[in-house]
């Protein structure tokens, strides 16, 4: 399974995962209102100057993705299920529902912002994702700029990071024509 990192909104590692000293995948940050997660990666795991680019696996098709902490500043983050325009519409501020997503978590650390995340944080993930399957990163606090939704699409050759909201309404303003 080929593998990739995903840091405030973007693909910061194309094609891999970064991993310890000792070779072992990191998830989350140690201390106060935190949790670090050291993961040992399946025998036969292709590293090359401290970056992981494949892991074997079951399912050749899916790949392997690293989300970091997406939380604005003083703020946190979600993963859900996709959804349209109207549902982001109905809630707009409203903290999203724990809801299925597309990934298949395989480990969940913790992140904080400031002493013991008063001034926010959120998880952090390594997951799986299978060809076809999609989910969103939903983002709160102070952004500056950045999109508050960020949808992650596997169509088995390369992950896309979508902003679906500013697509829905550019899509709903084409169809005005």
């Amino acid at each position: 399974m080929r593998a990739f990192t995903i840091e405030n909104g973007e693909l910061v590692v194309k094609w891999g995962i970064r991993v310890s000293v000792d070779g072992q995948a990191v998830v989350g940050e140690s201390g106060r209102g935190r949790k670090l997660i050291m993961i040992d990666l399946p025998v036969g795991t292709k590293i090359i100057d401290g970056v992981v680019f494949d892991i074997p696996g079951s399912d050749d098709t899916a790949a392997v993705v690293k989300i970091r902490d997406q939380s604005g500043y003083r703020g946190g983050w979600e993963l859900t299920a996709p959804r349209t325009l109207d549902e982001y519409r109905t809630v707009p501020e409203a903290k999203p529902a724990r809801a299925p997503h597309g990934l298949r978590i395989i480990a969940e650390g913790e992140c904080a912002q400031g002493d013991a995340g008063r001034m926010g944080g959120g998880p952090e993930y390594i997951a799986i994702i299978a060809v076809g399957q999609s989910a969103e990163i939903v983002r709160h606090g102070r952004l500056y700029d950045a999109p508050q939704v960020i949808k992650i699409e596997w169509d088995g050759r390369e992950l896309r990071l979508s902003d679906p909201i500013a697509a829905a309404e550019s899509n709903l303003a084409a169809s005005r024509w």
